[in-house]
């Protein structure tokens, strides 16, 4: 399924018409202003996330239905040593998403002005 996804940027396009609620109409045009994107965009990235998603899930219960042993990121950190670089990596993911979502406040703020 996933390379089915990957391969499909190359093919030629379908079109698809849909219909929406009212009201998640409005939240895709708000989103769609917020992110500047196209409806169209963030309609083809939903559904590429949810079969991804779907992809993966099924993976994962094929995985757990062997009963093979399952470890925590953590676990594989302190395993390999690497416990502080993860800590460390945490930290920086952080203090770039408060940025980045400051940075877009600021943004949405003008634009409103």
């Amino acid at each position: 399924m996933r390379n089915n996804i990957m391969k499909a940027q190359n093919e030629p396009t379908k079109t698809l018409t849909i219909s929406l609620p009212a009201n998640f109409y409005r939240g895709l045009e708000q989103a769609a202003l917020e992110h500047d994107r196209s409806k169209n965009y963030l309609i083809k990235k939903a559904v590429e996330n949810y079969l991804e998603d779907l992809y993966f899930s099924k993976r994962a219960e094929e995985v757990l239905a062997r009963n093979e042993p399952t470890y925590t990121l953590e676990e594989i950190a302190k395993e390999y040593g690497l416990s502080n670089n993860l800590q460390s990596i945490s930290k920086k993911r952080s203090s770039k998403s408060r940025k980045a979502t400051s940075t877009k406040n600021s943004r949405l703020a003008k634009r409103k002005s």
